[in-house]
């Protein structure tokens, strides 16, 4: 039962090659290990930049609705402001319109009454 040399040899030189093949792989893998997790930072990186980019594009924007919304009360504010002058200006108009018309009234009143008679055309002469 016992096994020849010759076959414990083999075993010895495979098991050797086995160390070699193993060693051999387990660099591969820890230098995928190195370029995936530099790869990793790169991406974390880039996804930190992008996201500070979009921040200070979203708070741009969100000045700029603000600054917007602002400007919009202003001008509702104008809107009512003006409504109000134009409403007063009428108002205004209407009395200064029926003063008008009571010193017309009166002036009227109080000119001697002239008997208004049509104009006549002016008689065409005869053509000799």
């Amino acid at each position: 039962m016992d096994q020849p040399a010759g076959g414990t040899g083999k075993l010895r030189a495979s098991a050797g090659e086995d160390d070699s093949m193993e060693l051999s792989t387990c660099q591969e893998l820890l230098h995928r290990l190195r370029e995936l997790e530099a790869e990793n930072s790169a991406l974390a990186q880039a996804n930190e930049n992008q996201r500070e980019t979009y921040e200070r594009c979203l708070d741009e924007v969100a000045n700029h609705v603000v600054q917007a919304l602002l400007n919009q009360k202003d001008l509702r504010e104008e809107c009512i402001k003006l409504k109000k002058r134009v409403f007063d200006l009428e108002r205004q108009n209407q009395v200064l319109s029926a003063l008008l018309q009571q010193k017309l009234q009166l002036t009227a009143n109080s000119l001697p009454q002239i008997p208004l008679t049509p104009l006549q055309p002016p008689s065409e002469r005869p053509t000799s």
